[in-house]
C-alpha cells in the first residue's frame, strides 16, 4: 500500500513539473501605446501627457483651464 502512495505522489510531482515547464512565462513590458498620466492643475482630472497644455510651469487638461 505504501508503494502505491509513493508511486502516486511521484507521478503527481512529475505531472506538475512537466505542466509548469510547458507554460511559457510572460514578461511584462510597457506597451508602446502606454503614456504617462498627469493631473490638471485646475480641476485635478488625469489625462495623457500628449494632451497636456503647459502654461506658467503648470500643466492643464485643456486650453480653457490654462486661461
Amino acid at each position: 500500500m505504501s508503494k502505491l502512495i509513493l508511486f502516486l505522489l511521484l507521478a503527481y510531482v512529475i505531472y506538475r513539473w512537466l505542466s509548469s515547464a510547458s507554460v511559457p512565462v510572460e514578461t511584462k513590458t510597457q506597451d508602446e501605446t502606454t503614456e504617462t498620466m498627469l493631473a490638471c492643475a485646475l480641476c485635478g482630472v488625469h489625462f495623457p501627457v500628449s494632451e497636456a497644455v503647459r502654461q506658467g510651469g503648470k500643466v492643464f487638461c485643456s486650453k480653457q483651464h490654462s486661461v
